[in-house]
């Protein structure tokens, strides 16, 4: 059954359900890039919420398994910082993407990716911790 509203309410219950997103958005953001100012996490949260999917490329370390670097420009590599770029040795593009914050990606945060490429240009995912297993008893 579809009800029928009025378009005030329709508008009234679009920006209360907005409230409750941003509202969690200001304490995920906290976490997500380490903020305690809550002017910081305010703007820093506006300026996701009003982001248009972007596009990002990838690309790998041929050195190292598993690091890889997200540009914001395909083969621009300007704005990452030469002694970064050259720890990565040769590298190989491995795809582009669109990244949008309900993107889920494998093994990083969408907004934090977002946030990275938007402030600096790039991110750099590296590989995961291998933590030994604790000695047993005997």
């Amino acid at each position: 059954m579809i009800r029928k509203i009025s378009i005030e309410k329709a508008i009234s219950e679009a920006i209360v359900i907005l409230g409750v997103y941003l509202l969690a958005l200001f304490r995920l953001s906290a976490d997500i890039f380490a903020v305690s100012d809550a002017k910081a996490i305010k703007m820093t949260v506006f300026k996701l919420c009003l982001t248009p999917p972007m596009q990002c490329f990838i690309y790998k370390s041929l050195k190292k398994d598993s690091l890889y670097l997200y540009i914001d420009k395909k083969d621009d590599f300007s704005r990452v910082p030469e002694a970064l770029f050259n720890s990565f040795g040769k590298i190989e593009f491995v795809m582009s993407l669109e990244l949008t914050l309900e993107r889920k990606l494998a093994r990083e945060n969408a907004a934090n990716v977002i946030h990275q490429l938007k402030e600096k240009g790039f991110f750099v995912q590296l590989p995961p911790v291998q933590l030994d297993a604790p000695f047993s008893k005997q």
